[in-house]
């Protein structure tokens, strides 16, 4: 297969762009400098490569057009934000993350055996973060000696409280890769993943990184013939062994946080509602749904919720909400019998619940008589209000990619999203026509992989964090290159 070039890893300066998509994988577990630093390098490479840069861009160009004409919005819209230097700053350079997709190109097209080293080197990376992972575990440190936080082990991302998120976006990638490679006991390899990958999230104690490995998992069972027919039996014992490891950590807090604190989230005893989100994701959702009615056609600005959302006009109305929700109110006649540390609440002579006097507090709406031996009151009165930390629904960014786009680029920027998600699900439908099986398992993984990271349903980082932006357009690079490898292939075939 002319397509490939095959060579030693270091031996050509083709190989470049390969050390560079690997040397990316491991500068992210560093925090986002280094790889900034090797995509400026790369942009500096590329411009020795004209000729290759302008045939991917050939091989692929509406969808690189529909990318640069995305950015080129954005710093159409930086210009209309009340903040020039913090919606320019995310808006001006959004381009760079075309590198490290036309690197991922390059490295693959100039070594024959490039899914193997970036698989092994991948595997090599998640297995030291597992290493020291259950090092932290058993020890409460890294093996740095960094104290680690008990229900949310970060290995070696440190304060960064971001493992799962890694892990989960680079399991795509990487399996992708690994079915591609020709590295020998492929498939024992691909159980011990499944076995590694699930317990580093589950370690992180990320609920939403839990959430989208289940649906990555899920969505291979049901839509990735091949999955189910090569794979099934190490899927099925990878499934099996995470299983035990849950069990065996059920008594550990980060397992007692992905379950327990989720259920007692999700469904509210008191008022028997069931709830996807938290009160506090709900407020900047709605917060990030004002702004967008404020701001229809072009939302507020490239990253600029943070500016918009201080404003009096938002704060307000979700003060009343937050208010609301941590209003204390009587189920029904009652009364309240004071001790030296509690406060005993009893409903129509029964025995209801028992606080804590040094329960964190903001204003007992009482008069003086609540000091008193005994208190009663009527159904439906005010006890008090429960302190809460979050006065509106602002933050750095709204915690959703939809609401994150349509408040703070409009109807236009979200017509790009949207775009984009028909974009995926049409080629995973055209990829289950694939005639290689190979091809057409790697490439509806990193497809769902591009779900993944793009998940509109679930809380959602910063759409403008270039830690997380990198990270999340990588897999754009891989899926690009097996669409030119089937496409070759069919070429070759005929």
């Amino acid at each position: 297969m002319q397509f490939f070039k095959k060579e030693k890893l270091f031996s050509n300066k083709n190989n470049f762009p390969l050390i560079l998509v690997i040397l990316l994988f491991y500068g992210l577990v560093s925090g986002p400098l280094i790889p900034e630093i090797l995509i400026f390098i790369g942009i500096i490479h590329l411009f020795l490569k004209k000729e290759k840069v302008a045939q991917i861009f050939k091989d692929d160009y509406k969808f690189f057009y529909i990318f640069i004409i995305f950015c080129v919005y954005l710093i159409l819209n930086s210009f209309l934000s009340e903040d020039y230097y913090l919606s320019f700053k995310n808006s001006l350079f959004f381009f760079r993350l075309l590198i490290p997709v036309f690197f991922i190109i390059l490295a693959i097209e100039a070594k024959k055996n490039s899914f193997d080293i970036i698989a092994i080197s991948l595997f090599i990376l998640v297995f030291s973060l597992f290493a020291d992972g259950l090092f932290s575990l058993i020890y409460g440190q890294n093996i740095f000696g960094l104290d680690v936080k008990k229900d949310r082990i970060s290995s070696f991302f440190n304060d960064e409280l971001i493992m799962g998120s890694f892990v989960v976006r680079v399991l795509p990638f990487y399996l992708a890769c690994l079915i591609l490679s020709n590295i020998k006991y492929k498939s024992v390899i691909f159980s011990i993943s499944l076995i590694i990958f699930p317990t580093l999230v589950i370690l992180s104690g990320e609920r939403t990184a839990f959430a989208l490995l289940i649906f990555f998992l899920i969505s291979q069972i049901i839509f990735n013939q091949q999955i189910r027919i090569r794979y099934y039996k190490h899927l099925i014992f990878g499934l099996i062994t995470g299983f035990f490891i849950l069990i065996s950590l059920q008594n550990t807090l980060m397992v007692k946080r992905l379950f327990l604190d989720t259920l007692n989230q999700a469904f509210d005893k008191d008022t028997k509602k069931i709830t996807f989100f938290s009160n506090r994701h709900e407020n900047h959702f709605l917060t990030g749904f004002l702004i967008f009615k404020n701001h229809l056609i072009t939302g507020s600005g490239t990253n600029t919720f943070r500016i918009e959302c201080k404003k009096k006009i938002y704060t307000k109305k979700i003060y009343s909400k937050i208010l609301e929700q941590n209003t204390i109110k009587a189920k029904s006649d009652g009364k309240i019998l004071v001790s030296d540390d509690f406060f005993e609440i009893i409903y129509e002579n029964r025995k209801a619940q028992k606080i804590n006097k040094k329960y964190i507090i903001k204003n007992f709406l009482f008069d003086d008589q609540i000091f008193n031996q005994q208190y009663n009151f009527k159904k439906d009165q005010t006890l008090w209000i429960v302190d809460f930390d979050y006065s509106d629904g602002c933050n750095t960014h709204p915690h959703n990619i939809v609401i994150q786009f349509i408040s703070e680029l409009g109807i236009v920027g979200t017509c790009f999203l949207i775009v984009f998600y028909f974009y995926i699900i049409k080629s995973i439908l055209e990829f289950r026509k694939i005639k290689n099986n190979d091809l057409k398992c790697a490439g509806i993984i990193v497809l769902f992989g591009l779900i993944v990271n793009y998940f509109p349903l679930l809380p959602y980082g910063n759409f403008f964090n270039n830690w997380f932006a990198i990270i999340n357009v990588l897999p754009l690079g891989l899926f690009l290159i097996i669409k030119k490898l089937n496409k070759f292939q069919g070429i070759t075939n005929n």
